[in-house]
């Protein structure tokens, strides 16, 4: 299942079984990029959450952190590894009523085995969030 069929399931409130896991989304959020590019955030209401990236057919699986890291410019280490700077972003938030809630401002960190540490910093809250994931291949995604 690729991720425009993956949003759209997402998109009607039902459920989706990722890496073995069924996400059921109880929050969608549109991330416009500034660049003008477009990912949807989903979560289920627990600390997983699933990032959505149409234009490169890209879902990445998150588990929310309990850990505040402090990266260099281009390199994070996380439980003794070494992540490496991979991409940087500025978006705003669209809520489901397509409204702009905050703005947030995140980095990308990826280990040689795949797993990306995303660091998000709300403007508007100041919230910091950090979360663990690894992209999921279409064949580790089904209908619930």
């Amino acid at each position: 299942m690729n991720a425009a069929q993956v949003l759209k399931i997402f998109q009607k409130g039902s459920p989706i079984v990722v890496a073995g896991k069924t996400v059921d989304p109880k929050h969608l959020d549109k991330i416009l990029l500034k660049s003008g590019d477009v990912m949807y955030w989903v979560r289920d209401g627990s600390d997983r959450w699933i990032s959505i990236d149409i234009g490169s057919d890209e879902i990445i699986f998150f588990t929310d952190l309990d850990e505040h890291l402090d990266p260099s410019e281009d390199l994070l280490i996380y439980q003794g590894d070494e992540y490496s700077f991979t991409f940087e972003g500025s978006a705003a938030v669209i809520d489901e009523d397509e409204e702009e809630g905050d703005q947030v401002d995140f980095k990308d960190f990826e280990h040689d085995r795949g797993e990306i540490l995303r660091i998000m910093e709300y403007v508007v809250t100041g919230d910091v969030l950090t979360a663990l994931g690894k992209k999921v291949p279409e064949e580790e995604i089904q209908k619930a």
